[in-house]
């Protein structure tokens, strides 16, 4: 089983921080969770709205920014970060508000 231990990831439209690939890859622990975010990354890979990745206190904060300006900055919720759940679903409602930005 392959999991995600790299923090020199490598993003299309998703763009992540230091802080947020430290994160992921604790929480993207195993091969199913890595291949759905790759998944993710790739639906946004054409799209030229941005989503920037970053962590601030064990949850992600995401912003969404098209040419420069930002139209969203979203946290991640508190209770599901807490318990360590999967950021797949947070990362999949962000990408799904950047694809109606298009």
């Amino acid at each position: 089983m392959q999991t995600m231990t790299n923090n020199n990831l490598s993003f299309g439209a998703i763009k992540a921080d230091k802080s947020a690939r430290s994160l992921l890859a604790k929480r993207l622990d195993t091969a199913k969770k890595y291949l759905r975010f790759e998944d993710l990354k790739a639906w946004q890979r054409n799209n030229p709205v941005d989503i920037f990745l970053s962590a601030e206190n064990g949850r992600l904060v995401a912003k969404v920014q098209k040419d420069g300006t930002e139209f969203l900055s979203e946290k991640e919720n508190r209770m599901l970060s807490a318990i360590n759940f999967s950021p797949i679903g947070f990362v999949r409602k962000i990408c799904a508000k950047a694809e109606n930005l298009k």
